[in-house]
């Protein structure tokens, strides 16, 4: 009671109503969380076929390259409106395709097989192109823009920056690798290492000094009159070889004056030394 019975006819005009209110208002009830672009030509050519016999009558083997982008990118703005959430290849009848009839007979079998391996090489384009989407869409993208902004001196400015960061980059990679095979002494170790460099240092330094006895640095005898001669020796064969415009005939001849000026100064030592030894053992 207080219910209205509702007839079949309004009832029927009621849906028909809210099904043409649904079908013109479907772009604002429905949210798509994937848009499109005009670069997914093969990615929804599936959903692009039925949409473009439903709406325009037409079919896609009928278009050129041109006309078919054209009725794309019409699509693509239909797309994104929340016109269309996707269709699967089986969903599709072949005669929207094209409106050519084939003479041969296909069973169902056969159909079935034909329209998995469409599906499959589908998803396998589709998975190809959307990888190679993300791969180019990161820094790579990015680098497009920014070329596209600078002139040649902006962008060899650019290009040097980059290297001299892949250079530092590879810097800090090989001195950490470095530092993992051979780590750096910290601490009492560190100290350790570096007072061992600074002793040998010094040890070094004083192994070049040379040791002279009283007679050599007072003078005295022969001995002084050796060590002059070997010193004498010591800078001619310098300036010998310093000048290098000696022929072979000179560079023998100075070489036995030299051995003879040893000889002597060998000789001296002794009878210095003779002279000394017989000179003490006189006293005794």
């Amino acid at each position: 009671m207080g219910k209205r019975d509702r007839s079949p006819v309004d009832s029927t005009s009621r849906k028909h109503q809210r099904k043409e209110h649904s079908d013109d208002e479907s772009d604002t009830e429905i949210k798509v969380s994937n848009p499109i672009s005009d670069d997914d030509f093969y990615n929804k050519s599936s959903e692009f076929v039925v949409w473009l016999k439903e709406k325009k009558g037409k079919y896609l083997s009928d278009l050129s390259s041109k006309e078919a982008r054209k009725y794309f990118a019409k699509f693509v703005k239909k797309w994104n409106r929340c016109f269309y959430s996707g269709i699967a290849s089986t969903d599709i009848d072949s005669n929207a395709r094209s409106k050519h009839k084939w003479n041969f007979k296909v069973t169902e079998a056969d159909e079935q097989r034909l329209v998995e391996a469409k599906d499959s090489v589908h998803s396998l384009t589709a998975s190809a192109l959307e990888t190679e989407k993300k791969r180019s869409g990161g820094s790579a993208g990015r680098r497009t823009n920014i070329d596209e902004d600078m002139d040649d001196e902006d962008r060899a400015r650019y290009e040097k920056a980059l290297r001299k960061k892949d250079a530092k980059s590879y810097d800090s990679t090989r001195q950490a690798a470095l530092d993992e095979l051979v780590p750096k002494a910290t601490g009492r170790e560190a100290q350790l290492e570096k007072r061992k460099a600074q002793n040998a240092f010094h040890k070094q330094e004083r192994d070049y000094d040379v040791s002279l006895n009283d007679s050599d640095l007072m003078g005295g005898g022969d001995s002084f009159a050796a060590h002059l001669a070997r010193e004498r020796a010591r800078k001619e064969r310098y300036e010998e070889r310093k000048s290098g415009s000696r022929n072979p005939k000179e560079e023998l001849d100075s070489r036995v004056q030299n051995y003879k000026q040893k000889e002597d100064a060998t000789m001296a030592m002794l009878r210095d030394l003779a002279k000394k030894h017989h000179g003490g053992g006189g006293n005794h």
